[in-house]
């Protein structure tokens, strides 16, 4: 017997209050395993207790278990439908669901007996990823509205609409900055962002950079223990045991048919999001968005060459790994993806899998799933880096915040991608972000044609489509393709010269 099961036999009526604490004190120390025993543990014997259904949807969702998030509010609502915090959680994990609808009334119920900014930005969010500008702009006022202090929907707004530097919300995020060393690290950082980008985009050099770096100098502070070094390592070893002898060793172990799977790789803000639209917009279609099914795909093996680098169970390119190749090692890891990537792909004869850091994995991708296509998004360096840099991510890119690391990380990618050309040679597409904005259909019809499609002239109307766009890029591409990001970092070339000496260094 367990601990759950002795403490379901042991739980009365009087003993569960006392129970409720101890979970309690659990969540307090972040001990969420723990606790959802206890709430476990309470439900069996008193399954509408409200406090354990809450508390134990919470770390549901946190767990990103989102069915049984749902199933323990739905259970709440049902018992005492009259509680707003009830259908507000709800909400949060019906937005997760891309349940957009369903959240959105959840709102409309409660929006009369409370307020929550942070649902507010949350359903702003999901409808800019819609392509629903407008819509989402309301929520984002509506969350200022409720609280003017609130960064996140400053942030949302920023994002669908261009604020002038006499707009009336760009006056209240400088008052909150005068607050300066007060605001939490993270919350100052964010603001520091959208002002900077505001400021950039006003034109306003100068201003714009000295609250990017202090943005970035305190995203970066979060990170103390990254060393960019490591990563170069890693590349280094990729490349000598990937090498042109085992791509020839192996490149007819691969036995699996699927054409399906069509990989966009690259660096962030390259023009990955462009080039995946202009596919989505293809009938023959479906975008998975950014998906970790690959490296879900592929059998973890310790990396002795780069000790201390991947965390137990994080798979790498390694030499045991490389040494278990086999017809039948590869079509298991070609199976498992398909099968991770089914739900997404709706049946569609190609799918994208817009996952950018594959680049590390080029050579095992057309190694397992030879009749993929791989597509490297490339952009003029110096434009991709500032790009970044002025980018708050929500995923951790801790190398993301220093444009000396930006720099690096730049070389590693382009050294890899040229290594998989030598070694894979005619196998990887290159969508060149100038080249596709100054020569649209040609180039549009030249990716469809990779991609062993017929062309369709939907794919030059990519910004009327209805699909989900989920990076910084979602607002951007509803619209036509212009050339306006082209050259842009010419105008701020002072502030510029430790990405270019990074990005120029034979080191």
């Amino acid at each position: 017997m367990n601990r759950h099961e002795r403490r379901a036999g042991n739980v009365t009526g009087r003993g569960i209050p006392l129970m409720l604490r101890e979970a309690q004190a659990l969540l307090q120390q972040k001990k969420r395993e723990e606790a959802a025993e206890i709430y476990h543990s309470i439900l069996k014997n008193a399954p509408n207790n409200l406090v354990a259904l809450f508390n134990l949807g919470k770390i549901y969702h946190d767990q990103r278990n989102l069915e049984r998030a749902a199933y323990c509010f739905e259970q709440a609502i049902r018992h005492k439908g009259d509680e707003p915090q009830f259908k507000i959680a709800l909400a949060f994990v019906k937005a997760d669901q891309q349940e957009l609808d369903k959240a959105i009334a959840l709102w409309q119920e409660v929006k009369g007996s409370t307020t929550s900014p942070k649902l507010l930005v949350k359903l702003g969010t999901h409808l800019r990823i819609l392509g629903r500008l407008e819509e989402a702009k309301a929520f984002f006022n509506e969350s200022l509205a409720t609280d003017p202090m609130h960064i996140p929907a400053y942030q949302g707004l920023s994002m669908v609409t261009k604020l002038a530097l006499d707009a009336p919300e760009v006056a209240r995020m400088l008052d909150i900055e005068k607050k300066g060393a007060s605001l939490p690290p993270r919350e100052r950082s964010t603001l520091c962002f959208v002002l900077g980008n505001v400021f950039l985009d006003n034109g306003d050099s100068d201003d714009a950079f000295a609250r990017l770096e202090t943005a970035n100098r305190l995203r970066r502070e979060t990170y103390p223990q990254f060393d960019m070094s490591k990563i170069e390592g890693y590349a280094d070893n990729i490349i000598a045991l990937f090498d042109d002898k085992r791509a020839r060793a192996c490149e007819t172990m691969g036995t699996n048919e699927s054409a399906r799977p069509v990989f966009i790789t690259g660096m962030p803000r390259s023009g990955s999001t462009l080039t995946e639209q202009i596919l989505a917009a293809h009938p023959d279609v479906a975008s998975l968005g950014e998906t970790d099914a690959f490296t879900r795909a592929v059998p973890f093996y310790g990396n002795a060459e780069m000790p201390g680098l991947f965390p137990q169970g994080v798979p790498s390119l390694t030499q045991p790994l490389l040494d278990a190749f086999s017809p039948e090692f590869l079509n298991g890891i070609a199976k498992t993806y398909l099968s991770l990537t089914d739900a997404g792909a709706k049946k569609a004869l190609r799918a994208t899998d817009k996952m950018l850091f594959n680049f590390m994995w080029t050579g095992l991708i057309l190694t397992a799933l030879p009749k993929s296509h791989v597509i490297r998004c490339t952009r003029d360096p110096v434009d991709t880096g500032l790009s970044i840099w002025r980018h708050a991510f929500l995923q951790d890119i801790p190398w993301a915040y220093d444009m000396q690391e930006i720099g690096r990380f730049h070389r590693v990618c382009d050294r890899l991608s040229k290594h998989w050309d030598a070694v894979f040679p005619h196998r990887v597409y290159e969508a060149n972000y100038e080249t596709t904005v100054a020569e649209q259909e040609k180039s549009s019809r030249a990716l469809v044609g990779f991609c062993g499609l017929p062309w369709d002239d939907a794919c030059l109307s990519f910004h009327k489509s209805d699909n989900r766009v989920k990076t910084a890029s979602a607002t951007q591409v509803r619209q036509p393709i212009y050339k306006s990001s082209a050259g842009k970092w010419k105008a701020h070339e002072k502030h510029l010269a430790p990405l270019i000496e990074a990005l120029e260094s034979k080191a």
